[in-house]
């Protein structure tokens, strides 16, 4: 296995990263793999191919043309929804088998994470931003020694002590240093959940790590990530951030236990800017949001609110993919990385007054899209200059 495709968000998310994965798997349908390296179930990864519109979150967003799906052991993995859309996408491909396989070590979210998630979010006058589907929680459970993990699907008796333990001890707790006063009427039953998570294992191909040395040397590998730069962790403005490394930190880990040496990393950006929750956006504009709308998958909603717009400045795009490349660089690898541009939404560039300049002496612009379907996407084979 000598190389493998990277597909990144360059900003707060929404940029077309579905699209554009979509779009990688679609050129070698029977053998392709898509890598879900971050992130979880709050991913809405919009897809509209074969006269379907599916909005992944779990599956990896090449599923419709075909690709079969790996969560990495940076996943975190929510069996409700899990199960509701692995059903929902069978009847949207009634003839043909879709393949999750998932590492034992993904974070496994639990309903007394998602309460805890939008109890605090509720209660707060500054909202951090949040899709509620405690994704925050989980991982702050996970590092305070409460852990829950694919794993643990295998044995339903440790689950459910596991889950009771979580219940008895870790909520109450966490509930005090949130300041929230508990509801339990709001609890799911253990139960409940418990034949969730039956399900969900009998709906995974398979719970283990993929050998390297097993996979063909011929796969095509798609690393599909999940938000954006500009809510990485580390690198966002805390508090409104994700609890997730949006960049190349996570693949450079798994390509260097695959034996990848070279990837393709393609960033997404629209030709604007935009962000779809609480936290700062420079030059947010009701003059562009009137000029773009909103769009089917970015509807209000009660943890988001309303899709917000801004211009884009090119020359922080540019920034923040070089820091990124760099902190990849600083993991003592050898892998040679490949950086491109990917522009989607360009049929609204002609519109945006001034429109953004993009020039390929610093990073190229590889391939844009006038619209929603891979059909629609146009690589290029020489440099572009926008202006």
């Amino acid at each position: 296995m000598k190389n493998a495709r990277v597909v990144i968000g360059a900003n707060f998310g929404d940029e077309g990263k579905g699209l554009m994965t979509d779009y990688f798997a679609s050129l070698n349908p029977s053998n392709s793999l898509v890598v879900r390296f971050n992130g979880g179930a709050q991913a809405g990864h919009t897809v509209i191919a074969n006269g379907e519109r599916h909005v992944f979150s779990h599956l990896g967003s090449g599923t419709l043309a075909g690709a079969h799906t790996y969560l990495s052991k940076h996943f975190i993995f929510n069996p409700l929804i899990f199960r509701r859309e692995l059903e929902e996408i069978s009847s949207k491909l009634p003839n043909r088998s879709v393949l999750v396989s998932a590492n034992p070590d993904a974070l496994l979210s639990t309903p007394y994470d998602v309460y805890l998630n939008r109890a605090a979010e509720e209660q707060r006058q500054n909202r951090h931003g949040s899709c509620g589907i405690g994704i925050n929680e989980t991982v702050t459970r996970c590092l305070a020694g409460f852990k829950t993990t694919l794993v643990d699907l295998l044995n339903t008796d440790a689950l459910i002590g596991k889950l009771e333990f979580i219940r008895d001890i870790w909520v109450p707790d966490r509930a005090r240093a949130l300041g929230i006063t508990l509801d339990t009427s709001r609890f799911t039953t253990i139960y409940e959940y418990v034949e969730d998570c039956k399900i969900a294992k009998e709906l995974l191909y398979s719970i283990s790590v993929i050998p390297h040395s097993l996979m063909p040397s011929d796969v095509n590998i798609i690393f599909e990530g999940a938000q954006g730069l500009l809510l990485d962790e580390f690198n966002g403005v805390y508090p409104h951030v994700t609890r997730s490394r949006t960049g190349l930190t996570n693949v450079i880990q798994i390509a260097d236990q695959w034996g990848i040496k070279e990837l393709d990393v393609t960033y997404v950006t629209r030709t604007y800017l935009t962000r779809h929750g609480a936290g700062p956006l420079n030059g947010e504009s009701e003059e562009l949001k009137q000029l773009i709308g909103e769009c089917e998958t970015n509807k209000p909603n009660e943890w988001q609110g309303s899709i917000r717009y801004a211009p884009l400045n090119v020359q922080n795009l540019y920034r923040r993919i070089r820091e990124d490349s760099y902190e990849a660089w600083l993991k003592d690898t050898d892998i040679k990385i490949n950086k491109s541009i990917a522009l989607t939404w360009m049929d609204k560039w002609y519109a945006l007054k001034p429109a953004p300049i993009f020039n390929d002496k610093f990073i190229p612009v590889k391939c844009f899209s006038f619209g929603p379907n891979r059909k629609d996407i146009e690589v290029l084979k020489n440099k572009v200059h926008f202006a």
